[in-house]
């Protein structure tokens, strides 16, 4: 008999309590062991050096909103130095979008091969800091070398990975233009 009413008052009071506890949200950006895994895939690399390539990026800004992932190339036989590029923006919540961009920069026209291009976009008024936007370097991780530039453009922090090995010579990479509705 004892152990009933125990057992009852255990479950009411376990009831109460799951009752009265907040119900937690995901919030609406990407975790970097998300976007790791994302990017492990696309750039078929170990899931530990995607996320050892985004660390610096998390520390600097946390967790962008949209994910792009897409390819880029010059044009054929151009003089232009610039990569045109397109691609599928993802929101953490909402449906992908189409996404193109164009890209200017150094030693770039011959490279007509599409080359495999992520960007990570964060809203600049939802950054808790106002900071000078810089490149921030080649990252090496786990013996995979990505190529991470950063840029503001139109109200949000852009931030554009690439395996070093396919820009070998690129640099002072620019955007001039990201069309992305996604929100």
């Amino acid at each position: 008999m004892w152990k009933f009413m125990i057992g009852s008052v255990l479950a009411g009071l376990m009831l109460v309590s799951c009752a009265t506890a907040e119900v937690s949200y995901p919030e609406n950006v990407f975790s970097r062991a998300e976007i790791a895994k994302v990017n492990a895939d696309f750039f078929d690399v170990d899931i530990r050096t995607a996320g050892a390539a985004l660390r610096p990026v998390y520390g600097k800004y946390g967790a962008p909103h949209i994910y792009i992932k897409g390819q880029m190339s010059a044009v054929y036989d151009s003089e232009l130095e610039r990569l045109f590029g397109t691609g599928t923006a993802s929101p953490k919540f909402g449906l992908p979008d189409n996404v193109y961009w164009e890209i200017e920069g150094q030693n770039i026209f011959d490279l007509v091969k599409p080359i495999k291009t992520a960007h990570l976009i964060y809203k600049k008024e939802q950054l808790p800091f106002d900071t000078d936007y810089a490149n921030i370097g080649e990252l090496t991780a786990r013996g995979q070398m990505f190529s991470v530039f950063e840029r503001e453009l139109d109200g949000r922090i852009v931030i554009t990975l690439n395996q070093t090995k396919d820009l070998p010579k690129a640099s002072a990479f620019e955007t001039l233009m990201m069309r992305v509705s996604a929100q």
